[in-house]
């Protein structure tokens, strides 16, 4: 099944950019893909209420319920599912998250969770239940966004999110400017040490790393996008690499693998996000 994209409601767009209804992994068997940090958290629902068994690198194999949570990445990592699922994700824009679940991110950065374990027992298992029948994409988005306009009700501090959802566009943006966050906070009025602890707090990442992965998914995109590809070098100038040796270096870091082992065929789940 490929990926389908469905457009949130008008009310949530502020929050979610958009739906990915697709389908992961091989039935009856573990299966391998790698996962790029994409600069935003999912929360991916597993259709028919399915639990499911996940491993991370070499961590050992966690059962995960039937609605999770999937925090920020700042590295490559190569994720292995045990059988095949559909699966409809909500993929958050960088502030979404922090927003609509009220939940503070960076105790979520490179780790996955239960939705009961942030939201508490009582109202993930109501989800669940709502959500258990469900076998379309068209229903669990009708429920999945009754339940998130209702988040959205009972949270506060709209303004200072809608902030730094202008303040994380811009750095996606302006992700080659080598200055930018000094620059940033110069235009904010803010220091350097609030916007650091206050974007860890709603995005997951300081102002640096998230312009760091920002840069590097404009470039993946723009590579995967080309029918011809040109010389990593002046790819690398194009997107503000200006140090060779540090482009190799974050390439290996982001995509898990140098740029002249970088193949289009690459399973990679993280294209979803973009």
């Amino acid at each position: 099944m490929y990926p389908v994209l469905l457009p949130p409601h008008p009310a949530l767009q502020p929050f979610i950019h958009h739906y990915v209804y697709t389908c992961v992994g091989v039935a009856g068997q573990w299966s391998d893909f790698g996962m790029v940090p994409p600069g935003c958290t999912a929360l991916p629902v597993t259709m028919g209420g399915r639990e499911v068994w996940l491993k991370a690198d070499d961590e050992p194999a966690r059962k995960f319920e039937s609605v999770a949570f999937s925090g920020q990445g700042t590295y490559f990592r190569k994720i292995s599912i045990n059988d095949r699922f559909d699966v409809f994700f909500v993929i958050f824009k960088p502030c979404g998250a922090f927003q609509l679940l009220g939940a503070g991110q960076h105790g979520c950065v490179n780790d996955m969770f239960n939705l009961s374990d942030l939201l508490g027992g009582k109202v993930a298992r109501n989800l669940r239940q709502q959500l258990e029948d469900s076998t379309t994409a068209r229903k669990t988005r009708s429920i999945i966004e009754q339940f998130l306009l209702q988040r959205l009700l009972q949270q506060k501090n709209t303004d200072m999110v809608r902030q730094f959802d202008e303040i994380s566009k811009k750095i996606k943006r302006e992700s080659q400017e080598p200055l930018l966050v000094k620059k940033m906070c110069r235009e904010e009025g803010v220091s350097k040490s609030k916007l650091e602890r206050q974007m860890k707090e709603i995005v997951g990442m300081g102002p640096k790393q998230f312009q760091r992965i920002a840069r590097f998914n404009a470039m993946l995109s723009h590579i995967q996008q080309q029918a011809d590809r040109r010389p990593w070098t002046e790819i690398a100038y194009q997107f503000g690499y200006y140090d060779q040796a540090h482009f190799i270096k974050e390439f290996k870091l982001f995509y898990g693998k140098t740029p002249t082992a970088y193949s289009t065929n690459d399973e990679i789940l993280t294209n979803i996000a973009h």
